[in-house]
Formats: structure tokens, sequence, C-alpha cells
């Protein structure tokens, strides 16, 4: 393998798909509770009628920021990968960061690449790829050419393979 794109349509699709599915999930289960509200209302029982639309907005509020939420943002950070301008960068690929790091409300790791021929480590330059996305360690210590939009790779190609 001399060529790795890292997001195809598929991605996309499967992100918002995920999405529009733990959001339809957040709704199910804060229906009861939309439902006992409605009910109290109409049966003129105010108190029942609070506690309900107020574990209703609990229930959607956690549901939200535990489950919706990482979604929404990852669809959004492939939408700009799609819809950005990409830069094609040649080094050295030099190390790839074993930890996750949540950077702009995705987990990334940290990939440092070498510009400079003699591997001077004024040259160094480091990239976000995607927790889920993987490198072959191999590739370490080769020379490839960096797709990428900003700081986050789209791609990966070893240089002076199949060229």
């Amino acid at each position: 393998m001399t060529e790795i794109n890292f997001y195809g349509d598929e991605d996309w699709t499967r992100a918002r798909t995920d999405r529009n599915g733990e959001a339809k999930k957040m709704m199910l289960f804060a229906l009861p509770f939309f439902v006992l509200a409605i009910a109290a209302f109409i049966m003129r029982m105010q108190m029942l009628c609070i506690v309900a639309v107020v574990l209703c907005g609990a229930v959607m509020i956690f549901y939200y920021d535990l489950r919706v939420s990482p979604l929404v943002w990852y669809v959004r950070y492939l939408r700009e990968l799609r819809q950005g301008l990409t830069h094609q960068t040649a080094a050295t690929l030099v190390s790839i960061g074993e930890d996750d790091v949540f950077q702009e409300h995705v987990n990334v790791r940290e990939v440092i690449v070498n510009v400079f021929e003699d591997m001077h480590p004024d040259g160094e330059r480091r990239f976000w790829l995607d927790s889920s996305k993987k490198l072959p360690e191999e590739w370490k210590g080769r020379d490839v050419a960096v797709t990428s939009q900003g700081v986050y790779i789209t791609g990966m190609r070893l240089m002076g393979v199949g060229q």
C-alpha cells in the first residue's frame, strides 16, 4: 500500500447517519416525560407538569452532551475536511503519536514530519490525524507526501513508489 486517503463518502454518510440516529434516540428517551407533561397540563396538575418538563429537559441535555454532541462536532469536522483547501507537503515521517489528544472537539493523534533533507529539528512540522485512522508503522523514517487541510491529515502517500 503506497497511498492512503483517510476520508471518503462512506465516512461522511456513516457519520451523518450515526448523528441522526442518536438524535432520534434522544427524542425517544425524552418522549415519555414530554407526554406526561402534556397529560399533567391538560389535567391541571401543575407540580407534575413542572417535574415532567424538567425531567424531559434533563434527559435531552444529558443525552445530547454525551452522545449527540460529539457526533455533531465530528460531522462538522468532516465537512470542513471535504470542503476546505488541501495542501501537499513532502517530508520524512518522524513519529506517530500513541496518545489521543482532544483537539477542536475531535480525538486526534500527533504526527511529526520533517521537511528538511538533513532532518534538522527546525524542520519538524506537527499534523493531527484522526485517532480512528491508522498509519503503517513501517512508514516511519520514509519520505511521504502529506495531504492536509490546515493541520489535519486527509491523506498520505509514499514518495518515489509507483511514480
